[in-house]
């Protein structure tokens, strides 16, 4: 996803990730939203070059397992309760880290969450730098209107 756009394959890709971010841009809709699969336990992971979520879903229109990892990630909602993948909005639920550090923290010390299914854990604040510079190379790659 963040690397280079030149196969046709790749542009097309590209396009669908631009049409992503813009939806995100401007927010779901409350349909978006009662459609969205549900989320919980969440945690970004980086699957290769993309970061993706990993959680316990419920709803989710293709898949049927209980526990999932999503598309590559566009943008997470500014309060945390959504989030848009290269495919779909999801409804989150239950940030991993939060609920581990509130109901699992001893003597002050904090939980951190090192790899889930074996891809490395990544915490909020990369997440987001990666997310602003994954929005300006979409950009700065492709056009809405071809």
């Amino acid at each position: 996803m963040t690397g280079s756009f030149s196969s046709t394959a790749s542009q097309a890709n590209v396009k669908h990730a631009r049409l992503a971010l813009e939806e995100a841009i401007m927010g779901p809709s409350k349909a978006d939203l009662d459609a969205a699969p549900l989320l919980s336990l969440w945690q970004p992971i980086l699957m290769g070059r993309d970061v993706c979520l990993a959680g316990a879903v419920k709803g989710h229109p293709l898949l049927s397992a209980q526990y999932i990892t999503t598309s590559p990630l566009i943008a997470l909602g500014p309060m945390l309760d959504w989030a848009r993948t290269f495919s779909r909005f999801y409804t989150l639920n239950q940030y991993l880290p939060h609920v581990l550090t509130g109901g699992l923290a001893i003597d002050g010390r904090q939980i951190e969450v090192v790899d889930v299914y074996g891809w490395p854990a990544l915490d909020l604040t990369q997440v987001q730098s990666y997310l602003s510079t994954l929005a300006e190379l979409i950009r700065a790659t492709t056009t809405l209107d071809g």
